[in-house]
């Protein structure tokens, strides 16, 4: 008791000093953001269903899960690792993850709810579980295929290691376990010894997934297809399952699911079934440009993982619906708007706002899309690797505009061009499209293209395999690019060009005008063009910098950095810093505008609105720009007042949760005025901890409909449901904590 009232005059002392913190504290330099809602999705790698009825999503940013058949989703643990392996048995659930230079093996005995890390401190290529025995494959010592087994849920670990060829899979049969490498197959009774090498006929490499039916074993072999080894037998045999490059392999029940795809440069991902154990396979699609990566039948559902979320079927296969709803792990890349459209293009497709970016909807599109160009219903994403797609419907329907892209070529020629698009600009009467790999395209109609005469250096193109366009932009008619150490223009269009001294060796990544001058953000800083001195200037003070001379060094300043101009201000975020950043008309140096810690990839600045495409999903801020320019550069510090009262509370705040009394469910509202990792925990009349809720870092803003509160379902730790009583529910967010009472009445 003492404890907790210490706890509580502590909590009442902060929030005091909080608040009088914020009433002391001059106007902040920069503005304040709010997630946008409504964009959802994630690059699911690994699926997984308990005995409870629970899904759960195994992604590149962490783990989460659905009580309501995909319906929601919430963040069930691992905010910014990487699920590598996933094995469930019963309510037991084994993840493989990793961050960094950190991996291990974790275990959760709730289905997803708590968890723990078990003595396996490696990254699993593949793990099994059947019966409280837990098998991991792992590649160690020189690309040798080690095999780990723990028979006390994953405290202690016994390993053998098997073949010189790194790991490929591991399955469990009615009869045994059996583990692959690149080049073969092995199979124990027990899994702790006698491994013996089983079967002949397989390819002597290329083996990248096992999987297993009863007694009966399957192994995808890459290119060659998939192979099957029934119990008995000595030797493998091939499936009708050839003329593809698999990619993985999951049997679910009776049922086998593979990834494949189709050779040649124009393959496209596709997801195929077999229900007869491999005798026919059929063709599953799900929606165009989805790659799928896992799948999981839970009754007569099926569930679909891939890069664009989780994908969920009534009717065997035939129609799909995105569920991913509360997953958050969108990384948001470019950005453009048209009339009242906005459109935000990411990793996973491109998603629409019909009202200037207020409600958002996913779009059909789900291939990447790092490049966007809106006008009027007509919008074009330039793809990674598959060129450029266009719609006339504002976003409703999708179809390629690849006539003269340039798809493919030996290595003398432009290779691949399309795999890495830099930037569409439309000026008044031309489209143009720069691809680093050499491409340099126009188009008066954008649909048919056709490459710019020049620039030329000698009797050799710039523009040339490797040392393609990095940036383009229009400034006082004329037509700017930027490569390697290289900028020009031309006043005609494209049809004759004037290097620009270049100074430093600028690579840049945006051209932008503001105040009637040209900035240029390059990977050294920001520069700003000045005609009378025929030179880029330095206009970078202020940035965070960490300056390189060697311009292709793997450490970047100032990489993929881009433009977005509001009123009076010029903002820049960009790939290799964090935060975004602000420059004031008439000022020299640059002063912080929040998101401080998040990568700022893509900017839009649009109607009285600025927003930022992040890779934890987009996010806006309304600014009022029309108070004058303080005199003086440098002390330029708040020119722009900003709308607080619809973004950010004064302070925060722990709101009445409801209903009350509840059964079996309730939501806790609550507000923060300040960027905070949130986590809700729930205590007994005795002050025993039933639940610990880690909710996840959080924007300021007002977290109170049922969209946005906390919710705890009324269970423990374990996932049984809490008796009848009073309990108390404590937010805790950076340094501010309260509490409420609550009651659970059944």
């Amino acid at each position: 008791m003492e404890r907790q009232m210490r706890r509580a005059a502590l909590g009442a002392a902060t929030l005091m000093a909080l608040l009088a913190a914020a009433r002391a504290a001059p106007g902040a330099a920069g503005i304040v953001w709010e997630r946008v809602e409504g964009i959802y999705g994630a690059s699911v790698a690994r699926l997984g269903g308990t005995d409870d009825g629970a899904l759960l999503a195994g992604t590149g940013r962490g783990l989460y899960r659905s009580d309501d058949d995909g319906g929601s989703w919430t963040r069930s643990g691992f905010a910014g690792e990487q699920v590598d392996a996933m094995a469930v048995d019963g309510q037991t659930v084994y993840v493989g993850v990793s961050m960094g230079g950190r991996r291990a093996v974790r275990r959760s005995d709730d289905g997803g709810q708590t968890w723990e890390v078990t003595g396996l401190k490696l990254r699993p290529h593949a793990l099994a579980v059947a019966d409280g025995v837990v098998y991991a494959v792992y590649s160690v010592g020189n690309a040798r295929l080690g095999v780990f087994r723990s028979a006390d849920r994953g405290a202690t670990w016994s390993e053998t290691r098997l073949g010189a060829a790194r790991a490929a899979g591991v399955a469990i049969m009615t009869d045994g376990v059996a583990a692959a490498s690149m080049a073969t197959v092995f199979r124990s009774a027990d899994g702790e010894g006698d491994w013996a090498e089983i079967g002949d006929g397989l390819p002597d490499e290329g083996l990248v997934a096992l999987a297993a039916i009863g007694r009966t074993l399957y192994v995808a072999a890459g290119s060659a297809g998939v192979y099957r080894l029934d119990a008995g037998s000595e030797t493998w045999t091939r499936t009708s399952l050839e003329g593809v490059e698999v990619e993985w392999l999951r049997s679910t029940g009776a049922v086998l699911y593979a990834g494949v795809q189709g050779f040649g440069f124009h393959w496209q991902p596709v997801l195929v079934r077999s229900d007869d154990r491999g005798l026919t396979w059929t063709d599953i699609e799900i929606v165009a440009g989805v790659h799928a990566s896992d799948a999981l039948v839970v009754g007569s559902r099926e569930y679909i993982g891939a890069h664009g979320g989780v994908f969920v079927s009534d009717d065997d296969g035939v129609a799909w619906r995105n569920v991913s709803r509360g997953m958050a792990d969108v990384s948001m890349l470019a950005l453009a708007a048209s009339g009242d459209r906005v459109y935000a293009g990411g990793r996973s497709g491109v998603h629409v706002s019909g009202d200037r970016g207020r409600t958002w909807r996913r779009t059909d599109f789900y291939r990447s899309a790092p490049v966007l160009s809106a006008h009027e219903r007509t919008v074009h994403v330039a793809t990674w690797w598959r060129g450029l797609f266009r719609s006339d419907d504002g976003g409703n329907t999708w179809r390629a505009a690849n006539d003269g892209v340039p798809m493919g070529g030996s290595a003398g020629d432009i290779h691949v061009a399309s795999s890495s698009p830099r930037e569409i600009l439309r000026t008044k009467d031309q489209m143009y499209v720069a691809y680093y790999h050499g491409a340099f395209l126009r188009s008066a109609d954008g649909e048919a293209w056709e490459p710019p005469s020049g620039p030329m250096r000698g009797d050799a193109p710039v523009f040339s395999f490797g040392d393609g366009p990095l940036s383009i932009g229009e400034h006082d008619g004329a037509l700017y690019v930027n490569a390697h150490c290289y900028t020009a223009r031309s006043f005609d269009g494209g049809l004759t060009w004037e290097e620009l001294p270049s100074g430093p060796c600028l690579r840049g990544a945006d051209f932008h005008t503001f105040d009637d001058h040209l900035f240029l953000a390059a990977e050294t800083g920001v520069y700003r063009w000045s005609e009378a001195a025929r030179e880029w200037l330095d206009a970078s003070e202020g940035l965070p910098l960490q300056r390189e001379n060697r311009p292709n060094d793997d450490a970047r300043a100032f990489h993929g950095t881009r433009f977005a101009s509001l009123g009076q201000s010029l903002y820049v975020g960009g790939q290799t810093h964090t935060g975004v950043f602000r420059l004031y008309k008439g000022a020299d140096h640059w002063v912080s505008a929040g998101l401080d810690d998040l990568h700022a990839r893509g900017l839009l600045a649009y109607d009285d609105a600025l927003f930022a495409g992040t890779d934890e999903g987009l996010f806006r801020a309304t600014a009022d720009q029309s108070v004058g320019v303080e005199p003086r550069g440098k002390g330029a510090t708040a020119w722009g007042r900003v709308k607080l009262a619809a973004l950010r509370p004064d302070r925060p705040a722990l709101l009445p949760n409801y209903p009350n009394p509840f059964s079996p469910e309730t939501w806790t509202p609550f507000d923060l005025s300040e960027s905070a990792h949130v986590t809700l925990r729930i205590y007994d009349a005795r002050g025993r901890v039933v639940r610990t809720l880690d909710v996840r870092r959080l924007s300021p803003g007002r977290y109170r409909d049922r969209e946005r509160a906390a919710h705890w379902d009324g269970r423990n730790a374990a996932g049984s449901p809490v008796a009848s009583g009073v309990y108390v529910v404590e937010v805790v967010a950076g340094s501010y904590s309260a509490r409420r009472k609550m009651v659970v009445q059944k």
